[in-house]
């Protein structure tokens, strides 16, 4: 399923796939949950995580809570690295892999939605949709929620 240009969300047999393509974090939100955006000329896309995460990073790990902000300063040195893709089993572990091989994974909760992924359009006037429409939750219990982007018109 084509979403814009050469990004695909891809289906597989127990994951779905989003190849980012090595695009950069350009902007990092800290209030209720910990979001990383991506401002690109082909989409936007915003990935909110509202469930506590691990970071991986020179086979260290290190858990960052959203309810402990201060916990979640190791997460600040994401800015302006690249996104390689994001990986979301269909039991609601999404995986975030960048560039040079750090990873974010968070697991889903049974009480509560624990991550979601928006797409919004096209930074060009003339570049399309992007990734508008696209959101993918991950419900209670791991379920993922998907809806895919606006076809070009």
């Amino acid at each position: 399923m084509t979403m814009s240009g050469n990004s695909q969300i891809i289906e597989h047999e127990k994951y779905w796939e989003l190849p980012i393509g090595d695009k950069e974090v350009t902007r990092l939100i800290i209030d209720y949950g910990f979001a990383l955006e991506i401002a690109h000329p082909d989409y936007n896309l915003e990935i909110r995580l509202i469930e506590d995460f691990v970071l991986s990073e020179n086979g260290q790990e290190a858990v960052l809570s959203i309810d402990n902000p201060l916990s979640l300063a190791p997460g600040l040195a994401l800015l302006k690295r690249p996104i390689a893709s994001i990986k979301m089993t269909k039991t609601g572990l999404l995986e975030i892999l960048f560039s040079d091989q750090t990873q974010i994974s968070v697991k889903p909760n049974n009480q509560h939605e624990a991550w979601h992924i928006v797409g919004g359009p096209s930074l060009h006037h003339d570049g399309g949709p992007g990734l508008s429409g696209l959101q993918i939750i991950c419900m209670p219990g791991g379920a993922l929620a998907i809806w895919l982007p606006k076809a070009d018109s």
